[in-house]
């Protein structure tokens, strides 16, 4: 080899990342290069190996999975507070006349449908299939729970299964909350059975790879 050659090999072009070009073409290098703070999601986190460096470290499943729910709450308690201050400012919408009932039904029904989008992370081989999945579960429950329309225009079967699932209870309990009656026990039950069932199963099948 000349001393050219040498000087060429030794100063190999770096890509903007701080890849050498060997670097680049090996997408498994760059996969094991992403940094941690990148992945919110379990599923996606499988698939760029953030949760298999976790396993070699104290922390436990249900640290990681604690986590990403506060994560996902404070981004749901961020959202709806602007979005109803943006009902007050502009639209006179008026607040609940049992506010505790009504944060202690947001904050039921946030776990609630967390948890439920943890067993799909849980089971999901990838993160477009966890997509796909949630978003028909989600859309499956919110039409049986009165999102495109009140459930009484539903048959009553349809309208039963509907309000004891996540999505309707918490509309219904949402709705007792702002004219002030005593939400339903049926509704805290569905809520919390819900959040027991989504953390059991997602405890069971979390992997960490």
């Amino acid at each position: 080899m000349t001393t050219d050659d040498h000087h060429a090999h030794s100063f190999r072009p770096r890509s903007p990342a701080g890849c050498t070009s060997l670097d680049a073409d090996d997408p498994g290098r760059r996969e094991n290069d992403r940094p941690l703070h990148r992945e919110p999601h379990r599923a996606t986190g499988r698939k760029t190996k953030v949760l298999r460096r976790l396993a070699v470290t104290p922390t436990s499943p249900a640290m990681v999975m604690a986590a990403q729910l506060v994560v996902g709450l404070i981004q749901v308690m961020v959202g709806v507070s602007a979005a109803f201050g943006v009902a007050v400012l502009f639209f006179d919408a008026g607040f609940p006349v049992d506010v505790f009932t009504a944060v202690m039904v947001l904050s039921a029904c946030c776990v609630a449908m967390y948890a439920l989008g943890m067993i799909v992370a849980s089971v999901a081989p990838t993160p477009n299939a966890a997509a796909a999945i949630g978003l028909i579960a989600f859309f499956a429950m919110a039409a049986l729970g009165g999102m495109f329309g009140p459930m009484e225009n539903l048959p009553e079967q349809v309208a039963a299964i509907g309000s004891w699932l996540p999505f309707g209870a918490a509309v219904e309990a949402f709705q007792s909350a702002w004219i002030g009656e005593t939400v339903r026990w049926e509704n805290w039950a569905s809520l919390g059975a819900t959040t027991v069932l989504g953390v059991g199963v997602a405890s069971a099948f979390f992997r960490w790879d």
